[in-house]
């Protein structure tokens, strides 16, 4: 992570170190990511914010997060106890975009997931858990002009997976022993979700640009013989701040989501996402986000690198 991070750095420096004649020359070339560019204005993709344009598209992103929680139980003589539990994850993703025509395409997504304990108590308690996971959907373009553009996407996704517990297998028998039963060592995790979603972006200026999606999923969940039903709705909506108009080819986003569960006693959680992006160019998006969950005694963090090539 750390070469990336080192390499994206050097690269964004070599470029506006350049001369004005050579950055001028690269400002100028939009071969390609045309669909994202309304006045000027070149959009980002966001994990907050699902991606409202019909293009052609194909990239990575590398992310590594962590989360942090408290779980509050009892012991064996029923007295309340709490403990921190700590998560590490990393994921590997591709995406794919294929537009058919100006108006109509398709986005997938398909990617690895690890998590797991990142301490003693997290490793026994919560194990880890192992994922494959793809997602897509059909993108409809509803209107574009002046610099406002409106969009619904219907999707859907699926995951597949295992999970290693090392405390499941252990079982108390009748007399109070401890048997083992190798069979919930390593148990089956699969889930799928479907859902639509309705999608704006307006660019004000080549150097603004806002995004916006309501998101409604319905899905299941099942870890081992547990199944869970999920209802949710999603709000995200981000600005993007491009100094690529004044010969600086960096991109700055910054976006919110709020998230709730359709039950009884949900909460409400808050999102933000923000980085740093090399924008000299309509058919590149490469550079570095951070993710975190705001207000709540459970904290997520998620850093990601993302390079997405547009034809």
């Amino acid at each position: 992570m750390r070469r990336s991070v080192s390499w994206l750095v050097v690269a964004v420096l070599l470029l506006c170190a350049g001369p004005a004649s050579a950055q001028t020359q690269l400002l100028s070339k939009r071969s390609g990511g045309e669909a994202r560019v309304m006045a000027g204005h070149s959009f980002l993709p966001s994990n907050l914010v699902v991606w409202p344009f019909v293009t052609t598209h194909f990239g990575t992103t590398t992310g590594f997060g962590l989360a942090k929680w408290q779980r509050t139980g009892q012991d064996d003589e029923g007295n309340t106890i709490e403990d921190s539990m700590t998560l590490g994850a990393f994921n590997e993703a591709f995406d794919l975009g294929i537009a058919f025509t100006d108006w109509l395409g398709i986005q997938a997504r398909f990617g690895g997931n690890i998590n797991a304990g990142a301490n003693l108590t997290s490793a026994l308690s919560v194990g880890a858990i192992f994922s494959a996971q793809t997602e897509g959907g059909l993108v409809l373009r509803l209107f574009q002009g002046g610099g406002f553009h409106l969009a619904i996407k219907a999707g859907a996704g699926y995951l597949n997976g295992k999970r290693l517990q090392p405390l499941e297998m252990l079982q108390v028998d009748e007399n109070g022993g401890l048997s083992i039963q190798r069979s919930r060592l390593l148990t089956k995790v699969s889930g799928w979700d479907v859902g639509p979603t309705l999608m704006m972006a307006y660019a004000p200026a080549a150097w603004f640009g806002m995004q916006t999606s309501f998101t409604f999923n319905y899905g299941k969940l099942t870890f081992s013989d547990t199944t869970m039903e999920n209802k949710n709705i999603s709000w995200g909506a981000g600005v993007n701040f491009d100094a690529r108009s004044i010969g600086f080819p960096l991109a700055i986003p910054v976006v919110y989501q709020l998230d709730r569960a359709l039950e009884d006693d949900a909460k409400l959680e808050h999102r933000t996402e923000s980085g740093f992006f090399y924008s000299g160019r309509d058919n590149l998006n490469l550079g570095l986000s951070m993710a975190t969950k705001l207000g709540d005694e459970d904290k997520e963090y998620l850093g990601e690198f993302r390079m997405v090539y547009y034809w």
